[in-house]
């Protein structure tokens, strides 16, 4: 009897802790109030209530040049960071690999109160230039890839920046570092890129990834979309560019 009590109360406490426990979501998105309704006929934009926001996922393309033709019809589309998954996600980035508006804690309601079914639907037009966003946490980025597509280019580019960490605390390296300092530098212009396997040839497969996924043939290069090197976003969050839905 008492075991299965205490059976009892330590389910209990488990259920609390998972209840308390802070759930995943997108931290780039936001929601607005003030915009213009795609369902009504009234053009101006008016106040809408708490269930009824707008919810701002996609931003302006800040790698390309203001008012260029790719800056007005492109759009970014941004990944968010993971510090959940292992302690090594403080020092090495780590990305979400869940589709934006599929996470734990995203709005999934639509503004007609209609389930979205992981699409993105349009519902209000807000900001300079009029774009159009929906009232879920889902993205254009649903438009060209699939939650499985998502989660593949993401976990290998999680596990190229895991390398690349363990490429930098590893003997190779580390060897490097002394010899450039024996020689003055020389080590790292002249013989460390010749060496096969080397750390500098390492650092390169992250962006020949990208470079692979963005060239023609490659994944997202034919979903008209393009994925932003991590640094580039000093690795804050993986960016795609997307075409600006409308």
């Amino acid at each position: 009897m008492c075991d299965s009590h205490q059976k009892e109360q330590d389910q209990e406490q488990e259920l609390d802790s998972t209840s308390e426990r802070a759930l995943f979501f997108n931290y780039h998105e936001f929601s607005y109030s003030f915009y213009e309704d795609l369902s009504s006929a009234n053009a101006k934009p008016t106040e809408h209530d708490e269930d009824h926001k707008l919810c701002i996922t996609h931003f302006p393309n800040v790698y390309a040049a203001r008012g260029s033709a790719e800056f007005q019809m492109t759009r970014v589309v941004r990944v968010p960071r993971r510090f959940d998954e292992s302690r090594g996600s403080l020092e090495t980035p780590q990305f979400s690999t869940q589709l934006p508006g599929s996470e734990p804690a995203a709005i999934v309601v639509d503004c007609d109160d209609d389930g979205d079914d992981g699409r993105f639907v349009r519902c209000g037009r807000y900001d300079t230039g009029g774009h159009v966003f929906g009232c879920s946490s889902v993205s254009p980025l649903s438009d060209h890839l699939s939650a499985a597509e998502l989660a593949g280019v993401v976990r290998r580019v999680n596990w190229l920046l895991l390398r690349e960490e363990g490429m930098v605390y590893g003997w190779r390296n580390l060897g490097g570092v002394a010899l450039d300092a024996l020689t003055g530098g020389l080590w790292s212009w002249v013989l460390g890129p010749l060496l096969p396997g080397s750390v500098f040839q390492e650092s390169l497969a992250l962006e020949q990834y990208v470079a692979q996924l963005n060239s023609p043939g490659g994944l997202l290069y034919d979903r008209g979309v393009r994925l932003v090197l991590p640094r580039r976003s000093g690795c804050l969050s993986l960016d795609f560019v997307v075409p600006r839905p409308e």
